[in-house]
Order: structure tokens, then C-alpha cells, then sequence
């Protein structure tokens, strides 16, 4: 059970959060756009945060398991997320 779950049994107002998705590049079942060259368009997070960077690479949204893969997600976030109306979002 949850502090929110908690609170709201005992008749308090919850917090509302938001729950979010993350796109992957670490994600090796699927590909990640590149550029021209065929190199990722960023540097690993890791090197791009030393340098106060941003890293710029994303999944392949066409590469169908990238799709079935945010599908799994989606389906594991609801099942979290089923009968809390606390939840904004």
C-alpha cells in the first residue's frame, strides 16, 4: 500500500502524481534512429551529462519492437495504476 493509498483510506486528500513512460536507447530488442553516417544522433547519457550536454538519441518509432515493447509498458503502468484516482495523469 501506498502513502496515497494510506491517505485516502483514512478520508485525506492525496497527493496527485503523474506517472510518465521512458523511451529507451539502452534497450537492445529494438533499434534507435541514427544519423546519416549511421551513428546514434547523441552521446551516451552519461558522457553527454559530464560535458553539460543533452543526449539527442531516441528508439526507432517505426521498428515494431519498439512498439511492442511501449505497448508492454503501457499495460504494466495501467495495471499499477488501475482504481487509484488519485493519479492526474
Amino acid at each position: 500500500m501506498t502513502l496515497n493509498d494510506t491517505v485516502s483510506s483514512e478520508g485525506g486528500a492525496p497527493v496527485a502524481p503523474f506517472q510518465w513512460l521512458e523511451t529507451s536507447t539502452a534497450n537492445p530488442d529494438y533499434d534507435t534512429v541514427v544519423d546519416a553516417r549511421g551513428a546514434a544522433p547523441g552521446a551516451p547519457s552519461a558522457q553527454a551529462i559530464q560535458r553539460d550536454g543533452f543526449n539527442h538519441a531516441f528508439p526507432d518509432p517505426f521498428d515494431p519492437r519498439w512498439e511492442r515493447s511501449l505497448r508492454e509498458r503501457v499495460r504494466a503502468t495501467v495495471a499499477a495504476l488501475k482504481g487509484k484516482p488519485y493519479f492526474a495523469a
